[in-house]
């Protein structure tokens, strides 16, 4: 019986209850911004990524991507 006690305090305390911790509105806000900035920096690193593959999935064009690319740059 004993050990039958130890087994259930044992699974038991796995099983942990959390509560809900309340966020005043600057730290929530806060937590929206940095969301927002997480997603636009995936954004990016995807379109990045995206054009990189180009080289290999479509060589022959990538060139031509690249410099129109590089020209944008230069007239920001």
């Amino acid at each position: 019986m004993h050990e039958s006690f130890r087994e259930v305090e044992r699974q038991m305390a796995k099983q942990s209850i959390s509560f809900k911790v309340p966020y005043g509105r600057d730290n929530y806000e806060t937590w929206v911004e940095i969301e927002k900035s997480i997603k636009k920096f995936d954004r990016l690193f995807n379109r990045i990524e995206k054009f990189e593959a180009r080289k290999f999935s479509d060589p022959d064009n990538y060139d031509r991507r690249e410099k129109r690319m590089l020209d944008r740059k230069h007239k920001r």
